[in-house]
């Protein structure tokens, strides 16, 4: 059988490799002390990632939901939440680099599918859409117009799910739907 997780973030999920761990702070590779909650047990494990300027509880519905199925966590940036915030370099590969090596995820193929996710940020576009392989699904609401014609110019693969009337953080906003249309979409994730 495949383990993986799904990486969840308010703007997309990713499946990648994964494992687990029991404590509640990760210290990552420059010294801050990263606060993350992990509940459940099963497969796929999905761990949730808010973002900027959220925190882990921002996804509090998401892990009281699918705890009953799937491993889940969520996890602090370095300086938002209960994370530590004496970070020297305050730079989208440190945080990147930090959640690669967050100690639930030592498999293989994990580290670059995290610095993949978070170069979206900092980098082209357009060439990660190009080199992202797994499937990608936004679950988005209709506040703000999500270009999928272009974005499916560079990723074939690419699928948005729409929250009517919901607002920018559609987990928060809306999350029963958003909780079903997750569901839906790991289904759909396993199934392929």
């Amino acid at each position: 059988m495949k383990r993986f997780i799904i990486l969840i973030s308010v703007s997309i999920s990713l499946v990648v490799a994964c494992s687990s761990n029991q404590e509640n702070i990760a210290i990552s590779f420059d010294g801050v002390p990263i606060h993350f909650d992990a509940k459940g047990e099963g497969s796929p494990a999905l761990v949730f990632i808010t973002g900027w300027g959220g925190n882990r509880t921002n996804w509090e519905k998401q892990l009281n939901y699918f705890s009953n199925k799937h491993k889940v966590i969520a996890i602090d940036y370095a300086g938002f939440g209960d994370s530590g915030n004496n970070r020297e370099e305050w730079t989208m590969e440190s945080f990147d680099q930090a959640i690669a090596e967050y100690p639930v995820s030592p498999r293989k193929g994990w580290a670059e599918s995290a610095r993949q996710f978070f170069k979206w940020s900092s980098n082209d576009l357009t060439v990660i859409l190009q080199k992202t392989r797994a499937p990608i699904c936004c679950i988005n609401s209709d506040s703000s117009p999500t270009k999928i014609e272009v974005a499916q110019q560079y990723a074939p693969n690419f699928k948005v799910k729409i929250i009517p009337g919901a607002g920018h953080a559609v987990m928060m906003d809306a999350p029963n739907e958003f909780n079903q249309l997750l569901e839906k979409t790991i289904q759909e994730f396993l199934n392929n």
